[in-house]
Formats: structure tokens, sequence, C-alpha cells
């Protein structure tokens, strides 16, 4: 598998792997995202433009992407009893496509995710989960030292979950 930033032609296959991750979760009943809502084009656009989205490419192509968002100033992010670094690197927007699962896809994000935030002076990693993913919380629980609380988005009826390693 290779991680590498996506160039703007790819803005289409990108929102078709997050149409189709989300197409999937919604047909296991996790709604977790709305195609449009959360995420929607113009922010991966916008994401693709700052140079924060990551894409993960294997023998069959695009098979996952993420962000990377440094300094955690989310604005859900306030009110979490961050206790872990003051410069971290939030993992935001984690996607594999549905048949890619299993082959460890989302541990090479986080440890890709963890590597940068440290080689930029980084001193925390952050992300964050919706409390029906529980294959998600089961993972970010095993790659993170703590649970650091919840926020709700509005439009969405469960909370999110932060989580938090050292960098």
């Amino acid at each position: 598998m290779r991680i590498s930033k996506p160039t703007p032609d790819a803005l289409p296959d990108i929102c078709r792997l997050y149409q189709t991750v989300i197409g999937d979760m919604h047909a296991r009943g996790l709604y977790q995202w709305e195609w449009g809502k959360y995420p929607y084009e113009a922010l991966l656009e916008e994401d693709i433009a700052l140079s924060r989205l990551y894409r993960m490419d294997d023998e069959e192509g695009l098979a996952g992407v993420f962000a990377l968002v440094t300094g955690g100033h989310e604005k859900e992010y306030r009110d979490i009893d961050w206790r872990m670094g003051n410069n971290p690197v939030c993992l935001h927007r984690i996607a594999v496509l549905p048949g890619r699962g299993g082959r460890g896809y989302a541990a090479q994000a986080v440890a890709f995710a963890k590597e940068y935030g440290r080689s930029i002076g980084c001193d925390a990693f952050r992300v964050d989960t919706y409390a029906e993913n529980t294959r998600a919380l089961k993972f970010f629980r095993g790659v993170t030292a703590r649970e650091a609380g919840t926020f709700r988005l509005r439009g969405f009826e469960k909370e999110y979950h932060c989580f938090e390693a050292a960098l």
C-alpha cells in the first residue's frame, strides 16, 4: 500500500470512494456520515488544495482516503478534556473501500499520521469517531492512549468519541 497526496484531478474518484463507503455504512445501519452534509465535495476539494488529504493506493488502485489537520483547532474539540500535548495532528475523514478492510490500511494511516506529526513537531495524535461505529471505536482504543471525551454534531443523532495519544 502506498500513501500519497492526491492531485486535483483525483477529486471525482475520491468523491466516489466516499459515496461508496457511505452507502456501505448506511446498508449496515451506520449513519456516521451523509454525503453532501459531511463529507462533501467542496470540503475534499479544500483538503486537496490545502495539501491535507492523503490517498491510499494498493495493487487494485485507490483503496482509501484520510485527512490530516494540525493544531487541534476544530470547534468540536474545544470542550474536550485533552491531556496530551498542545500541538496535535488530527486524523479526519478516514475511509477505506468495502472489500479492502482487514488489510491493515487504517493502522497504516494512523502510523503515517503519527510519524508525519512527529516530523513536523506535533506532540499529540487525535482522532474521533461516531458512537455507533463499534469497529472504529475498538480500533482507535487500541491505537491511542485514552478516550478524552465526546461531542455532538448538529444533524447527527449520536455522539462522537475523541481519542488521543502522545507523540
